[in-house]
């Protein structure tokens, strides 16, 4: 498995254990063109690819659709969160 894709399943088990938030399947994986590494989903989740350097220093970020509620917010900030405490490297390391 790639370090991006170990990344991310990461990033959500710890988003799951922080919110209690089991259902990503509205969730899209948002990652840098370069990072593809020709996976058209990451963990279940459709993959958006964008130039993510022009606007994010993350390895990726996830999306959901307007409107959904406060425990998918509450998710995408424990995402962010866990990206501010571990880098990629690091996690990568540690399995």
């Amino acid at each position: 498995m790639s370090k991006l894709v170990e990344y991310v399943a990461a990033s959500v088990r710890y988003a799951t254990k922080e919110t209690g938030l089991r259902d990503w399947s509205d969730f899209s994986v948002v990652v840098n063109e370069f990072e593809l590494e020709g996976k058209q989903e990451i963990i279940g989740m459709p993959v958006l690819i964008i130039p993510m350097r022009a606007f994010s220093a993350y390895e990726f970020c996830l999306a959901y659709p307007w409107g959904i509620d406060a425990t998918r917010e509450k998710a995408l900030k424990a995402i962010l969160e866990f990206q501010e405490l571990y880098t990629m490297e690091e996690i990568w390391e540690s399995l």
